[in-house]
């Protein structure tokens, strides 16, 4: 979850190699694989977990389908992340986890089907999920925190099947200018080598952020403050935090802030507005 699928994948075999009896084992793999790009190979665990435990679980469904949905496979990703049961009475911690992600790929797969009286129906069944998480809504950027891809071309296929399936890129119904809007090249500029200085438009939380040239990041805001990792997919910036999990966002220019008010750019998250200025 924090794009380090090469070393996920690393773990996941040794723990094939303490205990190849364990489904749970190739299941990791499996998801380790998809993450990295490899569905195909992520399909193949998913038939060895199979082979050591028959019975087929709610999280196993949600891995077959998300693999499906990464290989352009979109009829048999519905198929699968519909039988993730998500009405269905929970028994285990695992069950809200795979019903709960698995509608969020299910809602992008009826979109690229553009099936979209369907996908407007899973979008209902997520509500209660979204409540149960403390999730206004779902919105494109909360996809690119829940799935971690390695390649933004899997992420985007996702983003993709959401847009035709009506879900908003940004959350509150926030749609600025689309000039005002930076691309990831115009984020990567800005943000990249430079430190930049400002507050959380919410809660007025000083807010500091300084950006290496390769992506290192340290950042403030407020009394937490943390080193983490950024990089740019696709027009959005995002960042992993090891105390915080990722984030990703976009970045508008605000037409009436200036440098001495530290407001000259917003950045939008999920859940979280920060304004800001480069002030090296």
């Amino acid at each position: 979850m924090m794009q380090r699928s090469d070393e996920a994948i690393a773990a996941a075999e040794r723990a094939i190699a303490l205990d190849a009896s364990d489904p749970s084992n190739y299941e990791s793999l499996s998801m380790a694989m998809i993450f990295n790009g490899r569905a195909e190979d992520g399909l193949g665990y998913l038939d060895a977990a199979a082979r050591v435990d028959p019975a087929w679980s709610r999280w196993r469904y949600f891995l077959a389908g998300l693999a499906y949905f990464s290989t352009d496979r979109y009829e048999e990703a519905v198929v699968a992340l519909e039988k993730t049961a998500p009405e269905s009475k929970e028994t285990s911690y695992w069950d809200f986890w795979s019903s709960y992600p698995g509608l969020m790929v299910l809602i992008s797969a009826y979109g690229q089907l553009d099936r979209h009286a369907d996908a407007a129906m899973a979008r209902e069944r997520l509500k209660p999920y979204l409540a149960q998480a403390q999730e206004p809504e779902y919105t494109g950027l909360m996809a690119a925190v829940e799935f971690p891809f390695r390649n933004y071309v899997d992420l985007e296929r996702v983003l993709a099947g959401l847009r035709k399936a009506g879900v908003p890129d940004l959350p509150d119904g926030f749609s600025p200018k689309p000039e005002d809007r930076l691309d990831g090249d115009e984020i990567r500029a800005l943000l990249f080598g430079h430190e930049i200085q400002g507050r959380n438009t919410g809660t007025g939380e000083a807010y500091r952020r300084v950006t290496a040239e390769d992506g290192t990041t340290h950042i403030t805001v407020g009394e937490w403050s943390d080193q983490g990792r950024s990089t740019i997919e696709g027009d959005m910036l995002c960042s992993v935090y090891p105390t915080r999990w990722r984030f990703c966002g976009v970045v508008f220019r605000k037409s009436d802030g200036t440098f001495a008010q530290k407001n000259e750019y917003l950045l939008v998250l999920q859940s979280d507005r920060f304004e800001f200025s480069v002030v090296k």
